[in-house]
């Protein structure tokens, strides 16, 4: 859970790749983070470097609201 001062850009996840040291820093001004596990990847989609994307082979974090927020 993400909460801060409404309006202000504060710091929300990070991933870093286990092989690779490539990091992700996400900073938002929304109070919730959805994640996307990329369970249906199937392999059909050519990504760089001629590899697939497989199952769980890729993720998404998206900074939103949270869900239904006004009830």
């Amino acid at each position: 859970m993400i909460i801060g001062a409404a309006g202000k850009l504060k710091f929300a996840a990070e991933s870093i790749g286990e092989r690779s040291d490539i990091a992700l820093k996400i900073f938002s001004t929304e109070p919730g983070m959805q994640f996307y596990s990329g369970n249906f990847m199937k392999g059909e989609n050519k990504l760089k470097n001629d590899s697939k994307d497989e199952f769980r082979s890729a993720f998404c974090l998206e900074p939103q609201h949270f869900p239904d927020s006004p009830n």
